[in-house]
């Protein structure tokens, strides 16, 4: 196989800079995620996506899915709604105000 630099093919250097952008921009909004939401809030939500991709690889995909991934994601699903109900409550009861609310908020969208 031939190594050659990224300027001898741009359409390559095209094709992998996609995701390498996309990658960047998923790792910052973490941090913007961890700097808005408390850790067992912010762990949780971030297993979300596992969630997502399982709907939709059988969505998109066609895919199916065995009873036991099935079961672990709605485990996974009812683990997560727990969280942001314990939260909700938690934020409530603290009275903490509408900063909190708008930070969680803006923490939640950017996981």
């Amino acid at each position: 196989s031939d190594v050659r630099s990224p300027q001898a093919k741009p359409a390559e250097a095209l094709k992998t800079s996609v995701p390498a952008l996309l990658y960047l921009v998923q790792n910052n909004l973490q941090y913007v995620a961890v700097g808005y939401l408390d850790a067992a809030t912010y762990t949780v939500s971030y297993q979300s996506k596992i969630i997502w991709s399982g709907i939709l690889s059988v969505v998109l995909l066609n895919r199916k899915l065995g009873s036991h991934k099935w079961l672990g994601i709605v485990l996974l699903a009812a683990g997560v709604a727990t969280v942001q109900v314990a939260g909700s409550q938690n934020a409530a009861a603290a009275a903490a105000g509408d900063k909190d609310a708008a930070g969680k908020a803006v923490g939640l969208v950017a996981i």
